[in-house]
């Protein structure tokens, strides 16, 4: 599909992860599309090996899977683009000239199913009943740390702020969200997928 492209030149193809890997090392592409069950080297192992070796060539994953686990661990792996192997060839152009710029990009179902599946663990945790505002980055970080019981000095140093700033974090969460202990917060990642029940 991608060969009839015009704004895209693709420069090979590798049948598994250890060869993918070894011609993104040598030819240093703009994008490396890697399949998510590649054979040797799985896609996401190879993401991670890339990103760490080859810094210059941003990764897109293709799957046919959808689920938001993926997508969590797709994008810990480092790979900027996520697509679905049922989406159209004007979507697949779209994300790799996206991710070829630096920018995330997913694939349209993808995105949908993120905004859902956050919607909803907001709801069923009384986080947003529509006109509560969402958590920022910044907070759903602070979150995950302090929910995998991380002390506030562990939070600071893992954020890369002071110990005040860390605990300036945590009580403008529970103040912001209504929270009174750190149960609660536990319960938010576990049902948000920010750490592992």
């Amino acid at each position: 599909m991608l060969h009839t492209q015009r704004s895209i030149s693709v420069i090979a193809e590798a049948e598994d992860g250890r060869t993918a890997f070894e011609l993104t090392q040598k030819l240093k592409p703009n994008v490396a599309i890697f399949d998510i069950e590649m054979p040797e080297v799985n896609g996401l192992e190879v993401t991670r090996r890339v990103r760490q070796m080859v810094p210059e060539t941003q990764v897109l994953i293709l799957t046919m899977h959808k689920s938001l686990e993926i997508l969590r661990q797709v994008l810990n792996a480092g790979a900027l683009g996520f697509a679905l192997k049922a989406d159209n060839a004007q979507h697949l152009v779209g994300i790799i000239k996206d991710v070829a710029e630096g920018r995330r990009s997913l694939s349209p179902k993808i995105s949908e199913l993120m905004i859902d599946g956050v919607l909803n663990s907001a709801k069923e945790v009384g986080l947003c009943d529509g006109s509560q505002t969402l958590p920022t980055p910044r907070e759903v970080d602070t979150i995950r740390l302090l929910a995998s019981g991380k002390t506030s000095k562990e939070v600071a140093i893992a954020l890369g702020v002071t110990v005040k700033t860390a605990e300036t974090y945590r009580t403008r969460i529970m103040q912001k969200f209504n929270y009174h202990s750190i149960s609660q917060l536990v319960l938010y990642a576990v049902r948000s997928h920010l750490i592992d029940a």
